[in-house]
């Protein structure tokens, strides 16, 4: 019961914060999509688990982090944020890395999860 009491307060935490983050045509009016790609690869086993992409249209929220999916609801996740905020500044089309989450156990904890992530941005032709 805690642990889906837990989950319930960081999803509607995550919410607040995605929909304080406004759209994406008003944060980056030069930007017309942006595409995130994920890849989560569990880093005990080197093993990946699940890709996945993210679209980000202008009618979007421009709130780009990242959940962490681990079983027991870890709530770090992954902060692309800020990264895609550094993209526009510097009018950068693509980016790419890797991130580990440093989950509640410890960053190589046999639940830990790393992300592999490739981020697109498409600009607005002038």
């Amino acid at each position: 019961m805690f642990e889906r009491q837990k989950d319930l307060q960081f999803k509607n935490l995550n919410e607040k914060k995605r929909l304080a983050a406004g759209l994406v045509s008003h944060c980056f009016p030069v930007v017309s999509h942006i595409a995130i790609q994920m890849q989560y690869v569990r880093e005990i086993s080197n093993q990946t688990f699940l890709k996945r992409t993210v679209n980000f249209f202008p009618t979007s929220h421009a709130y780009f982090d990242m959940r962490c999916l681990t079983k027991h609801s870890c709530d770090r996740g992954f902060k692309l944020t800020s990264m895609v905020y550094d993209m526009v500044n510097c009018h950068k089309k693509s980016e790419n890395g890797n991130m580990v989450c440093h989950c509640k156990n410890g960053p190589y904890a046999p639940n830990c999860i790393s992300l592999a992530y490739d981020i697109s941005i498409n600009y607005n032709k002038l």
